[in-house]
């Protein structure tokens, strides 16, 4: 009988530490985009990860405003707008994220695409270390 309990009871510890105690430590990463003087962003299409950054440098009198451009229409979508130096973002989900510069996006075409992958689905793992191997409860 003992040896039942002690077997639920080593039952419920481990299925509480695959519950409670996984944890996801995903760093992301910061990717640079830069206003150049030709009115261009550089990189004008990044791929990133969901969870990474990006950073806009060099700005200036320029905006990394997200939305699309038409013709002669702007239609911002209301997920960023920079009006300084830079300015960073994180890129939570994935998708196709349009953006432009506000006022060069119609006369020059200032312009660019962050494109965001799916983070990986990677299952968590784990490891019993208490009791030792070995170690009869």
């Amino acid at each position: 009988m003992n040896a039942i309990k002690n077997l639920l009871r080593l039952a419920g510890w481990s299925a509480g530490v695959m519950l409670c105690c996984r944890s996801f430590s995903a760093l992301g990463a910061t990717s640079i985009v830069t206003a150049t003087g030709s009115f261009t962003f550089s990189p004008a299409t990044l791929t990133i990860n969901a969870g990474d950054s990006v950073t806009w440098n060099g700005l200036g009198l320029h905006t990394a405003t997200s939305g699309t451009v038409a013709g002669s229409t702007e239609t911002p979508d209301g997920l960023w707008n920079s009006s300084a130096n830079g300015f960073t973002h994180t890129f939570p989900s994935a998708g196709t994220f349009p953006y432009y510069c506000i006022p060069h996006a119609v006369s020059f075409g200032m312009k660019g695409t962050i494109i965001v992958n799916a983070a990986a689905n990677v299952p968590p793992t784990v490891a019993t270390t208490s009791p030792a191997n070995g170690i009869a409860l």
